[in-house]
């Protein structure tokens, strides 16, 4: 009994991590599509700009946008991979001391603080809808832009 429920969970776990690898897999190629277009629009723009007189419309605005959108996804990576940027002024005596403790409590802090971030991001999202704002110059529905933002930022919590 007790050795086909682990190997039920056995089975759930490589479920899971199947999955989170299919996620990652994901957020590689959406940030590698996304910095390419940046890349796209910031030379066309710049050149435009330089050579012809003539830069892209609204490049400034998509730059803005799509820059929010690879930074979110660069997080789910990071999160992904834990890989955050820390200050080691007590983490080194304490992981020494109590490892699993400071893993857990530093997973804890960083899933508390990500799911605040998208829950106020998803607020304000569902603020934009309700007020259908949208963007000064492409007039892009800020709402669609905040709630992706919120379910990049969730799915790096």
């Amino acid at each position: 009994m007790v050795g086909s429920t682990l190997l039920e969970w056995q089975m759930t776990s490589t479920k899971l991590t199947s999955v989170r690898a299919h996620l990652v897999g994901g957020l590689e190629w959406v940030s590698l599509g996304l910095g390419g277009l940046l890349l796209m629009i910031t030379v066309w723009d710049v050149c435009g700009r330089y050579f012809f007189g003539s830069p892209l419309f609204g490049a400034p605005e998509m730059v803005q946008h799509l820059m929010g959108a690879f930074v979110f996804c660069g997080l789910g990576l990071v999160s992904a991979r834990d890989s955050h940027v820390a200050v080691d002024i007590f983490s080194p005596r304490l992981a020494e001391a109590f490892p699993h403790l400071t893993r857990v409590t530093i997973g804890f802090f960083t899933l508390a603080g990500l799911s605040v971030i998208a829950w106020q991001l998803g607020k304000s999202g569902l603020d934009a809808l309700a007020r259908d704002k949208s963007s000064l110059v492409l007039e892009l529905p800020i709402a669609a832009v905040l709630l992706t933002y919120a379910t990049l930022s969730g799915l790096a919590a």
